[in-house]
């Protein structure tokens, strides 16, 4: 669900001098995204993500400036994001950093999905987010330039042996990106992802403090997971569904082998959540419906096949059902009531 999906306020750090710095008072634009910027500074608060992503796209409209993510994100502070981000400044080697982030993510983010790959001559790291955040391109730049950042100070110059893919389309001039990212970066990839070298993981990082990493490493180990991961099924269930909308949808078979359990003992713990695949398949329908209708300028036809309905009828009669009216007058009332907002403020 959209409302569970949140980062460490401290992702948001430098948006507000970075608007500042571009002639915009970003505190009641964050207010009226839901968003609290004195929480900003706090590395132990959590977000609501697609607040964030609402706020970044609203900034970077207002201030004309297409890189805005890009650049809030070159000038956030390494540690800003918490001990997470402590611990990847003082990690010895950068296959320390990698390892950190393959076994620690489950305990800061809920978020981001990962995805790691190795092979005999190198490693990749992939990520991305929710499906149902459909407008997130300053988001996605500005959490690559925190996330690179770490790397890049470990490897120095090894980094320009890194392969890096990013979700964000080519711009007209990539120059930017490529300055801040990588000089091998790819556009428009269907995930995030920067690959290294195995040769170059045991590169030692000049900054770092084994015995402080260490103390946080351990630290980090001791924390539980976060709700979503590991744990809760069928919040992995509700995850794979949502990335495969549009797609087959997976079977209850499939999903058992995916989350380690049997179909019998998966359907009695959906059940002891008061829900069902079908159920889930539903709410996750609804939520990108929502977003599709409300950020974007698809047609019905469009969001229709994106949810996966085999005709706009089956979507017109779902919508209906959730939104108590048509897709087309929910979407020309979602707009009427953000014009009026607008000129409220």
């Amino acid at each position: 669900m959209l409302h569970d999906i949140e980062v460490s306020a401290g992702m948001a750090a430098s948006v507000m001098r970075c608007a500042k710095e571009r002639g915009v008072d970003a505190a009641p634009i964050a207010n009226a995204c839901g968003l609290n910027p004195r929480d900003f500074s706090q590395v132990t608060k959590r977000i609501s993500l697609p607040n964030l992503c609402r706020l970044l796209e609203t900034l970077a409209a207002l201030t004309g400036d297409p890189c805005f993510g890009l650049n809030a994100g070159a000038s956030l502070e390494k540690g800003a994001s918490g001990i997470m981000g402590f611990a990847l400044m003082h990690a010895p080697t950068a296959g320390h950093a990698v390892d950190l982030v393959k076994n620690s993510f489950r305990k800061f983010d809920t978020a981001t999905m990962y995805y790691f790959h190795e092979t005999e001559t190198e490693t990749r790291i992939e990520w991305t987010y929710s499906p149902l955040i459909v407008r997130r391109s300053q988001y996605v730049d500005l959490a690559y330039v925190a996330a690179v950042a770490h790397f890049r100070t470990i490897l120095g110059p090894g980094f320009q042996r890194v392969k890096a893919e990013i979700e964000t389309e080519r711009p007209r001039n990539p120059s930017l990106y490529k300055e801040y990212i990588a000089k091998n970066l790819r556009f428009g990839a269907p995930v995030n992802s920067f690959t290294i070298p195995n040769d170059e993981l045991g590169r030692v990082n000049p900054e770092a403090d084994p015995r402080l990493f260490e103390v946080l490493r351990e630290q980090m180990e001791s924390l539980p997971n976060l709700e979503g991961y590991g744990v809760d099924p069928v919040q992995t269930v509700r995850q794979i569904v949502e990335h495969t909308l549009g797609q087959q949808q997976p079977s209850l078979t499939e999903l058992a082998n995916r989350t380690g359990m049997s179909e019998r003992t998966l359907q009695r713990r959906l059940a002891e959540a008061d829900t069902s695949l079908h159920e889930i398949i539903d709410d996750s329908r609804r939520d990108l419906a929502e977003q599709l209708l409300t950020e974007t300028d698809l047609s019905l036809s469009q969001i229709s096949e994106r949810l996966g309905f085999s005709a706009s009828s089956a979507f017109t009669r779902s919508a209906s059902r959730w939104f108590g009216t048509s897709p087309s007058l929910f979407r020309r009332q979602r707009m009427a009531s953000v014009a009026r907002s607008g000129s409220n403020e």
